[in-house]
C-alpha cells in the first residue's frame, strides 16, 4: 500500500500509528503545535493490548526502563487519609506480569523516538484549514506550505483542531457529564 497520510499530534496516539503506517509503507507527515516532543503528564498503568503493541514494536525494554514497580493502588480522600484501593499485585497476575506503571511522557517519548527517524515530524506547526477535494485532503497549515494528502488524522487532544475544522466547535457536540477529576498532591 501506499498513500500520503497527515497526523495532527506527536503524542501516544500519533507517534504510534505514524510508525505503523510507515511500516505499511505510507508516507507520514506529523505536524503538532508544541516546538518539541512533550513530556509530563499522569502515571498511566500500560497493559493490555498497549503492551502487546509496544511489544510488536520493540519497544518493552525502553519502556521498563521507566517502570515505577507500583506496589499499591489508593484511592485517597482530601486530606490524604486512604478511604479504598488494591494491592497491584492482583494486576500482576491478571496479566500474566505484562503491566507496567509508567509515566505518561515515557511512553509518548518511546514513541516519538520510535517514528522520528522514519516519518516527516514538523513542531510548532498547526494545520488551519482542510478542504476535501477529489484528489484527497488539501491542507494549510499555519506556517507550513499547503499539501495535498490521501488521509487526515487528529490525534491532537481533548480540544482538537482536526475535530473542530472537521466538524465545528466543540460547544456544539460536548455534553458536560457532571464529573470532574482532580489531582490530589
Amino acid at each position: 500500500m501506499s498513500g500520503k497520510v497527515l497526523i495532527s499530534g506527536a503524542g501516544i496516539g500519533g507517534c504510534c500509528l505514524a510508525w505503523w503506517l510507515d511500516k505499511y509503507g505510507y508516507a507520514v507527515t506529523i505536524v503538532e503545535q508544541a516546538p518539541e516532543a512533550r513530556g509530563g503528564g499522569y502515571v498511566i498503568d500500560f497493559w493490555g493490548l498497549g503492551y502487546e503493541v509496544a511489544r510488536r514494536m520493540g519497544l518493552l525494554d525502553e519502556l521498563g526502563r521507566h517502570n515505577l514497580d507500583v506496589r499499591d493502588f489508593a484511592i485517597v480522600d482530601g486530606r490524604g487519609r486512604r478511604i479504598s484501593g488494591f494491592d497491584q499485585s492482583s494486576l500482576q497476575y491478571l496479566t500474566a506480569g505484562r503491566i507496567m506503571s509508567l509515566p505518561r511522557s515515557a511512553v509518548a517519548l518511546a514513541l516519538y523516538e520510535a517514528a522520528k527517524d522514519r516519518v516527516d515530524v514538523r513542531f510548532g506547526d498547526s494545520i488551519v484549514g482542510l478542504t476535501e477535494t477529489r484528489n484527497g485532503v488539501d491542507a494549510r497549515f499555519r506556517t507550513g506550505a499547503p499539501a495535498t494528502f490521501d488521509l487526515v488524522v487528529g490525534a491532537d487532544g481533548l480540544h482538537s483542531a482536526v475535530r473542530r475544522l472537521t466538524f465545528g466547535d466543540e460547544a456544539q457536540y460536548e455534553q458536560f457529564l457532571g464529573r470532574h477529576l482532580r489531582g490530589v498532591g
